[in-house]
């Protein structure tokens, strides 16, 4: 861009106008909640400064001033604290909104800070525990949201985050006493509708997703991800997809509702019955439902990419595509696909999958969408298929 600084600013702002004018009793209500950065959302991909001993960044001061105060969707009480390191705190009601900085965690963050990793940038994770604390002695619901989710992105199988940050952030959401209250996680970036998991998270924990994108640019039909929960305890109960195929021409979209989960997968309604909400616990279980390659996976692949065929199609009892896959690949990807939806290390990753060596592993991050069908290719050979599905940019 010839001046990322101003355009991407101003792109900012023109999204904020967007969405303030579509929902004017949102606005009006002062119920709107953004702030959480993407990695485009800087003047070069991944960047932004670290500057915890200062008193605001001036980029994330920026956004907030001329963006989003601007844009009417936050407060300038909330910019002053979004100001310092791009993570606030909204009440509404009885739901707590704990909006993160991801991208200075991302593996693919710059500027590289040479040497050493500094252990809690912006000290966030102090901030994150605090606000957990006191959320778990006022027995208030906390809602986390950010862009770049923990764990491994499932189109390498290679971190999104460095390990040590991780390690810090699941030591503090695992905890027994504050995980409870980390009602649900939600999270984007991989433009596709995906669940996660914790592997040790306390009982009573919430779910976790991503949710799909707008943008088409990654082989996906526009889609976005409806959440219901109960205003009296703040517990999500439900999640749907709403999707428009794209058409030729200056066709308008035309959105529809694609996905109703708690309708379509059978666990998330036992997890309605008791206790009465989606949990970490339901999710896992829907994984290993996954993991079977029966028709809760065939489900799960077709919303995966809002209808736009993807390479779990191909793989299942009973693939939704046709391909000429030995049957050890068609079998084994779905269970190999579940562990990655496990918020692990890469080594943890490995050991779910019974990899000794690290074949799957990409050199750089996957980042663009060559990246993402090389290392789908390598996932697809480990489960035992000689040539690629995706080529040229697509599928044949």
């Amino acid at each position: 861009l010839p001046d990322a600084y101003s355009t991407v600013t101003q792109i900012i702002a023109n999204i904020s106008d967007v969405i303030a004018n579509g929902f004017p009793e949102l606005l009006q209500d002062g119920q709107l909640c953004l702030g959480a950065l993407g990695n485009d959302c800087s003047v070069k991909d991944y960047d932004l400064n670290i500057t915890t001993g200062e008193a605001q960044n001036p980029w994330i001061q920026n956004v907030a001033m001329n963006a989003l105060v601007a844009g009417r969707v936050m407060s300038e009480q909330t910019s002053e604290q979004y100001s310092y390191g791009g993570f606030f705190e909204e009440r509404f009601g009885g739901l707590t909104v704990l909006s993160l900085d991801t991208i200075i965690y991302s593996v693919s963050h710059v500027p590289d800070p040479g040497g050493h990793l500094p252990p809690d940038p912006f000290g966030q994770f102090v901030w994150l525990r605090a606000r957990l604390q006191a959320a778990a002695r006022e027995q208030r619901s906390v809602w986390i949201v950010g862009h770049i989710p923990p764990g491994l992105s499932t189109y390498s199988f290679s971190e999104n985050w460095h390990q040590q940050y991780l390690l810090s952030y699941r030591s503090i959401v695992e905890d027994p006493e504050l995980g409870p209250c980390v009602a649900a996680q939600l999270f984007g970036h991989v433009h596709m509708a995906e669940i996660r998991t914790l592997p040790n998270a306390p009982h009573g924990s919430g779910p976790i997703l991503t949710s799909s994108a707008l943008s088409p640019i990654f082989h996906n039909n526009p889609a976005f991800t409806v959440v219901e929960y109960d205003p009296s305890s703040g517990r999500m109960v439900n999640y749907k997809i709403y999707y428009a195929e794209l058409s030729s021409g200056s066709q308008p979209l035309v959105w529809k509702l694609g996905l109703d989960a708690v309708a379509s997968y059978e666990v998330l309604q036992g997890a309605l019955a008791n206790p009465g909400f989606l949990t970490n616990t339901a999710m896992q279980e829907l994984g290993w439902e996954l993991a079977r390659g029966g028709s809760e996976w065939n489900t799960y692949a077709e919303w995966y990419s809002s209808l736009v065929p993807n390479d779990l199609m191909y793989a299942g009892k009973h693939p939704l595509l046709a391909k000429n896959l030995t049957l050890q690949a068609q079998r084994s990807y779905p269970e190999h696909y579940r562990c990655g939806t496990v918020i692990s290390t890469q080594a943890e990753f490995y050991k779910c999958t019974n990899t000794t060596n690290p074949y799957l592993y990409l050199a750089t991050p996957a980042k663009s969408a060559s990246d993402h069908e090389a290392a789908r290719a390598k996932a697809w050979r480990r489960c035992g298929l000689s040539s690629p599905l995706w080529a040229g940019g697509g599928f044949q």
